[in-house]
């Protein structure tokens, strides 16, 4: 059931409650997804995700009881390029000097060696525009010259192009 509520009213996805009239709506972990409403036991309500999918755990907030809630997944998603997913657990960036372009690696084994390890480096700079209401604002670039050259304002004056730290993969 929902947390304060006088009528029970089933768990949504993502969550499970320790026992029928409960009133505590608890989280799937990461790693795992629940797929049905109303599950009165984590083994009733949650599944592991597949070899090459991962899960997280997010907080939303209801506002009718105005707190903020742990959520857990509804469905696994395919593990991005660059990472692999263990087991089905959370998603774990390649080793560094290494990269996987394909989505859904499993392991380690499938994180390759850079053929450009200026980029494989995990952190590299990376370009951020800022021009107030263009197209290409909040657009983040891997070159200087081409940001400066995409980055302009909706009255077509020229933006800035803010370094910015980010993962290669």
């Amino acid at each position: 059931s929902s947390v304060g509520a006088s009528m029970c009213t089933d768990c949504p996805y993502g969550t499970f409650a320790d026992s029928s009239g409960s009133t505590i709506c608890k989280s799937c972990s990461d790693g795992s997804f629940g797929n049905v409403t109303g599950a009165i036991s984590y083994y009733d309500g949650c599944r592991k995700c597949q070899e090459g999918k991962f899960s997280d755990t997010f907080h939303q907030f209801d506002a009718i009881a105005g707190v903020w809630n742990l959520v857990g997944a509804s469905a696994c998603e395919l593990c991005p390029r660059g990472h692999f997913c263990e087991g089905g657990q959370s998603k774990i960036a390649c080793p560094v000097g290494t990269w996987s372009a394909q989505v859904g690696a499993t392991d380690s084994t499938e994180c390759l060696s850079c053929s450009r390890p200026e980029r494989c480096t995990n952190e590299w700079p990376r370009f951020i525009c800022s021009a107030e209401g263009g197209y290409s604002n909040g657009s983040i670039f891997y070159d200087s010259s081409i940001c400066t050259s995409s980055c302009t304002s909706l009255s077509l004056e020229p933006g800035l192009c803010l370094a910015h730290q980010g993962q290669n993969n």
